[in-house]
């Protein structure tokens, strides 16, 4: 949770090949194009899905990372035009 007053809420699943991650997000302005972003323990960001906020201002999202869970520094859930709604450390 941030200021933008969206809210989230992240389940990780380890798989043989990375991580399974599944989102609930809430309370983002209806219309908003969000972008899924893992960060690893480097730095290194990558986008790994996106879409646009429906007319409930909510989006359930499954999505998948190369990296293991240890790796990943932190989730973000980012505006195309780059701003920060949520941020977590898995």
């Amino acid at each position: 949770n941030t200021q933008s007053g969206a809210t989230a809420r992240f389940s990780l699943q380890d798989k043989p090949w990375g991580t399974a991650i599944r989102v609930r997000l809430s309370h983002v302005p209806v219309g908003t194009h969000c972008q899924l972003v893992t960060v690893d323990r480097g730095g290194r960001r990558q986008t790994i899905g996106s879409w646009q906020a429906d007319y409930e201002g909510s989006a359930q999202i499954n999505a998948a990372s190369d990296l293991p869970q240890p790796q990943l520094a932190s989730l973000e859930i980012v505006t195309s035009q780059g701003a920060r709604l949520v941020s977590v450390k898995p």
